[in-house]
């Protein structure tokens, strides 16, 4: 993946990471924020009023408020991609709020990049490749079609001895096919030279090059093999078109 891309990326251990965090904790939240923690890895719904009445007794010396000292833990931890969700609160009786805290994710692995992303650019550069992609697709498909195409038009018209016009429409087709085949060459090397801010193009598109090169190399080769081909067809044609007219003007000879 990261040959792909202009960062690099890499997988984390949120569990490991987790731990770390803890490090930089005081005692009684350390406790508190590793059972908050480790209820979410079985629930998707924990109650934060339970679990910091069930903890809060044990350090006394720690004065912590549940709401000024825990929940901008919790919400520092979602920041950072622990997990995701969010506190919620629920009367209860005699005025009583209770909180909560409801789990979208938790992440157990994340991946972290070298820099920055901007994500939009990133889908928007990912949208281009997927036209260049296609474009590629598409443009070495018509020339590993232009041969027998190529092919099939003149003899057609030899078929219906056409010669001349099949002639002259070789030429034509040849220098045509020559052309356009180096303009669809300079297009996709201006696809592959575009220079994008997350994409590696050269080693995305790598399979993609590789074909398109192969095939317009040995399209310079196959053109000059069917000349040759078609050439010798035509000869023959001209040649039994000479033989017949020379048997019509003998037929003509013998019944005059």
């Amino acid at each position: 993946i990261n040959l792909n891309y202009t960062f690099t990326l890499k997988k984390v251990d949120n569990t490991l990471e987790f731990n770390q965090y803890l490090q930089n904790l005081t005692q009684g939240k350390k406790v508190i924020i590793q059972e908050i923690y480790d209820q979410l890895s079985t629930n998707s719904i924990i109650s934060l009023s339970d679990i910091f009445k069930k903890y809060r007794g044990s350090y006394i010396q720690e004065a912590l408020n549940l709401k000024e000292d825990i929940f901008p833990v919790i919400h520092d931890l979602v920041s950072n991609h622990f997990f995701e969700g969010e506190i919620r609160a629920k009367k209860a009786f005699l005025f009583k709020t209770k909180y909560y805290f409801c789990l979208d994710y938790l992440f157990k692995n994340i991946l972290i990049a070298d820099k920055e992303i901007n994500t939009e650019r990133l889908y928007e550069e990912k949208s281009k490749l997927k036209e260049i992609r296609n474009d590629i697709y598409n443009m070495t498909l018509k020339l590993k079609n232009t041969i027998p195409q190529i092919r099939e038009e003149i003899e057609s018209y030899l078929l219906i001895d056409e010669v001349d016009f099949a002639k002259e429409r070789l030429k034509y087709v040849l220098r045509d096919s020559l052309m356009e085949a180096d303009f669809l060459n300079e297009n996709i090397e201006t696809s592959f030279n575009q220079e994008l801010i997350y994409i590696n193009l050269q080693a995305t598109l790598g399979a993609e090059i590789s074909q398109w090169n192969k095939s317009y190399s040995q399209l310079q080769n196959g053109l000059n093999e069917l000349n040759s081909y078609l050439q010798e067809r035509i000869q023959e044609k001209e040649s039994l078109k000479k033989y017949s007219f020379i048997l019509d003007e003998l037929d003509t000879k013998i019944y005059d």
